[in-house]
C-alpha cells in the first residue's frame, strides 16, 4: 500500500516481540522512528476508512511523521520510548484526527509536548519500550479524536485473542 493514510491488519495476540527501525532519515539526533522514508505499510495491512481510528496519534518533526501514538486521555498520547532517546519535548510535535497525513484536514489538532513521563525504558533489552506524552493542552474530542479503547484494569490478554494494529506502516 502507497502513501500515508491509515492502514489496519487484524492478527493473533503473541509472546513475541516486534524489534523497531535504526534512526531515521532526516530525524535530529535522539529521535527514532521511520522519518520520511516512503511507507511500506503494514505487513498483511489494508487501508482503513477515515475516522476508523479516532484514537492514533501522529508524531512528527517538521511535519514529517516518525512515530505513531494512542490518545489515553484528552492530555496525554502513549508511545514508544524508542522514538525518544533523548527527553527533549520541544522537537516534536503530536497530530490528532488525521487520516491523510498528505492532506491538510478540517479534523486535525495539532500540540506541542509538554512533557514526557518514562517508565525505565532499557533499550540494550528492549524493555518497557512505553512512553507517555503530555500535551500542552487538552484535544476536543469528537469523532475523529477519541480516546482508545483501553481493557478494564488488571485485564489478562489470553494468547490467540484477536488483536488489531493500526498506524501509518
Amino acid at each position: 500500500v502507497e502513501g500515508r493514510s491509515v492502514l489496519s491488519h487484524w492478527g493473533r495476540a503473541t509472546r513475541s516481540t516486534w524489534q523497531g527501525k535504526g534512526e531515521g532519515q532526516g530525524l535530529p539526533r535522539g529521535l527514532r522512528g521511520r522519518g520520511s522514508a516512503p511507507c511500506a505499510g503494514i505487513v498483511g495491512g489494508r487501508k482503513a476508512r477515515p475516522g476508523r481510528f479516532p484514537f492514533l496519534a501522529s508524531i512528527q518533526y517538521q511535519g514529517d511523521h516518525f512515530c505513531g501514538g494512542a490518545l489515553i486521555h484528552s492530555r496525554f498520547v502513549l508511545t514508544a520510548a524508542s522514538c525518544f532517546r533523548v527527553g527533549n519535548p520541544a522537537i516534536a510535535t503530536v497530530v490528532l484526527g488525521a487520516y491523510d497525513l498528505r492532506r491538510r484536514e478540517r479534523s486535525r489538532q495539532t500540540f506541542s509536548i509538554r512533557s514526557i513521563s518514562e517508565n525505565g525504558y532499557d533499550p540494550q533489552e528492549n524493555l518497557n519500550d512505553l512512553l507517555v506524552l503530555q500535551l500542552d493542552r487538552e484535544a476536543n474530542l469528537t469523532s475523529r479524536v477519541a480516546l482508545v479503547p483501553l481493557p478494564l484494569q488488571n485485564a489478562t490478554v489470553e494468547p490467540g485473542t484477536n488483536c488489531q494494529v493500526a498506524g501509518w506502516g
